[in-house]
């Protein structure tokens, strides 16, 4: 396994598991954590972040040593892990505290479709799960290409607002995880064009877009559409009048990137279809 550098470069040197032959894993990412487990490698979880969930049942006597991709160093260092797991670049200050304990700090960047089988290949070295990781990416890659195929098949293509913020109205462009999934499922993003990831958009911008569904990343009481329909501007969109304004059954499967992909990609068809 290469150790990797702040710039994610190999440095050429291997790392090791414990000197009880062991691996001993921080996961700074709920989506690595994930896989880890399933891969049927939570054994090898000795840390975690407080985002970190799920599954419960086998994260519930896993400590939590720090915040999402912030790890507190005192923390990591006294469980005396081999691995710490991170998606976004630790600070170089802390990787090089880490290496000097013996910490393998890896890089395993996992924001979009295509990062998730790669990191679950990874993980399943890191781990020793090679075989394991081996069948659950493949089984992803097919299935995905399966869903993309059905999706190109459809007849009807709604297009489509994703908002994470109604008031500051807040959505994503096409070089997200969440838009992917949009379009695995059958939909077009309106924000296909935009630059930014995520960005602020005006209202005046969402009544000339005038989307033909809303999914609302973001709890609301009631039903999501009757919180629009009282709203000068909202209550003339297309997507409001038909009532087609909704929201996932369960946030974390649509703005997750991980091996429950496929579930994102069900739950996201069951919303254009609904």
């Amino acid at each position: 396994m290469l150790l990797l550098c702040a710039g994610c470069k190999p440095l050429g040197r291997e790392a090791h598991p414990g000197p009880d032959g062991a691996v001993r894993i921080i996961s700074t990412a709920p989506a690595l954590t994930e896989i880890v487990c399933a891969l049927g490698a939570a054994a090898t979880l000795v840390g975690r972040t407080d985002a970190c969930d799920y599954p419960p049942e086998m994260l519930r006597n896993i400590p939590a040593v720090s915040k999402f991709a912030s790890p507190n160093l005192e923390q990591v260092i006294t469980l005396a892990p081999t691995h710490l797991l991170e998606s976004f670049l630790v600070d170089p200050q802390k990787r090089s505290t880490l290496e000097k304990f013996g910490v393998s700090v890896e890089h395993i960047p996992c924001a979009r479709m295509a990062d998730i089988p790669v990191a679950i290949r990874r993980i399943g070295e890191i781990t020793l799960h090679r075989d394991e990781a081996k069948a659950l990416a493949g089984k992803i890659e097919g299935e995905l290409s399966l869903q993309a195929a059905e999706a190109k098949k459809q007849l009807r293509h709604y297009r489509t607002l994703l908002l994470f913020d109604p008031n500051t109205p807040v959505t994503c462009g096409t070089n997200t995880f969440v838009s992917e999934l949009v379009a695995l499922a059958g939909g077009i993003n309106v924000a296909e064009s935009l630059q930014k990831e995520y960005d602020n958009i005006s209202l005046e911008w969402i009544v000339e877009q005038d989307p033909e569904l809303i999914i609302c990343f973001f709890k609301i009481k009631g039903e999501p559409v009757e919180s629009f329909r009282s709203r000068m501007g909202w209550r003339e969109l297309r997507a409001v009048k038909d009532g087609r304004v909704l929201t996932p059954s369960n946030l974390d499967l649509v703005c997750r990137p991980g091996p429950r992909v496929l579930e994102g990609v069900r739950e996201m068809r069951r919303l254009l279809q609904e």
